[in-house]
């Protein structure tokens, strides 16, 4: 039969909440750098993207510097989506 028990990727996802559970992924310069390549190397002028979990909104704005028309930045924490609104805010 069927597993009975589901899978759930992120079962606490509160915890990424915290401000502080973030300034380490924001302020990892490497970390940051390697998104920033990939996302020049991926996203084209016009492209749609969508970021899934944003948290801060640092990748979705990494695709909108990259020349995407247009980023859906979606976010389970209501406290993330107003910090990447705040960031969307800040550059434009």
């Amino acid at each position: 039969g069927r597993n009975s028990s589901r899978c759930r990727l992120y079962p606490n996802h509160r915890q990424f909440e915290f401000p502080i559970m973030h300034q380490g992924l924001v302020y990892d310069g490497a970390r940051v750098k390697a998104f920033r390549e990939a996302i020049s190397e991926t996203v084209r002028p016009g492209d749609v993207v969508v970021d899934v979990g944003t948290g801060t909104g640092l990748l979705a704005l990494l695709c909108v510097q990259a020349g995407a028309a247009r980023v859906h930045a979606i976010d389970v924490s209501e406290t993330c989506m107003a910090w990447a609104a705040d960031l969307a805010s800040a550059n434009g």
